[in-house]
């Protein structure tokens, strides 16, 4: 946009240059034709003519410096506009798929990021796992020890999750309440296993104290685990009711492990 204006401003100043050169030329003649020396009504008529030209085009020339500056002045007002605008636009975006409290990408995320990487997989004929991950206990955590706390150790897990995802593929996602999701694409099945056991391990390593655990002094996750080569008679709807059903069935177990739908 700088570009453009500099382009423009170089515009008007060659306009204003030739105006100022007929104003100048104009000047010459009525120099050239000095009253003194008039003697016709022909040539006082001629002269009239120049000296109104000469008044008309000074006129232009201070009408176009006026305009040329305000036009100069609006295109970086309105460049400046669609600059801040496109700020807050993107500011937008990011809240609107961003979780408030956690800063993990939210379940509308989710849902966008899950049909883009599920055709990607379909067309290569690749695996995709998803995880569904529940904090254990999570409402006796509150009860006991206030929502503040609770809040406080959902970003913990948070982190604790976030960090263990090493590939730009990999996705975590807050998909409410205490439960998060993982997409975890292009990997095998046994591969995504050892991650959930690693998450299951790391969440109760951060030894966050649970004073109503059944099972653990501390905060512990369950989690469940579905993995699939996307085809035509398979949705990842379908998926992600898979790994809901295997993290229920965690929970069923006794929490603080996995289960493989």
């Amino acid at each position: 946009m700088d570009k453009e204006v500099t382009k423009l401003r170089l515009k008007f100043i060659l306009i204003l240059c030739g105006f100022g050169i007929l104003c100048s030329v104009a000047s010459g003649v009525v120099v050239y034709y000095d009253v003194s020396f008039v003697r016709s009504l022909e040539q006082r008529v001629q002269l009239q003519i120049i000296v109104n030209l000469t008044l008309t085009m000074a006129f232009v020339l201070i009408i176009a410096i006026v305009i040329s500056k305000a036009f100069v002045r609006l295109v970086r007002e309105t460049d400046e506009l669609n600059k801040q605008l496109l700020s807050k636009n993107e500011h937008l975006a990011v809240l609107s798929t961003t979780d408030e409290l956690t800063k993990l990408n939210n379940k509308r995320a989710f849902m966008e990021y899950i049909d883009i990487v599920w055709k990607q997989n379909h067309r290569l004929k690749l695996p995709i796992s998803i995880l569904m991950v529940d904090v254990d206990y999570f409402k006796r955590y509150n009860d006991a020890l206030g929502h503040l706390e609770g809040d406080k150790a959902l970003v913990s897990i948070a982190q604790c999750i976030k960090n263990q995802t090493k590939r730009e593929t990999d996705f975590v996602a807050r998909f409410g309440g205490e439960e998060f999701v993982c997409v975890l694409p292009f990997i095998e099945r046994n591969e995504t296993v050892n991650f959930a056991k690693a998450l299951v391990a790391k969440v109760e390593n951060m030894k966050i104290p649970h004073p109503a655990s059944e099972h653990s002094e501390y905060l512990t996750v369950s989690i469940g685990v579905a993995t699939v080569v996307p085809d035509d008679n398979y949705s990842y709807t379908r998926l992600l009711n898979e790994a809901d059903k295997a993290l229920y069935m965690a929970k069923e177990l006794g929490r603080n492990t996995l289960v493989v739908g």
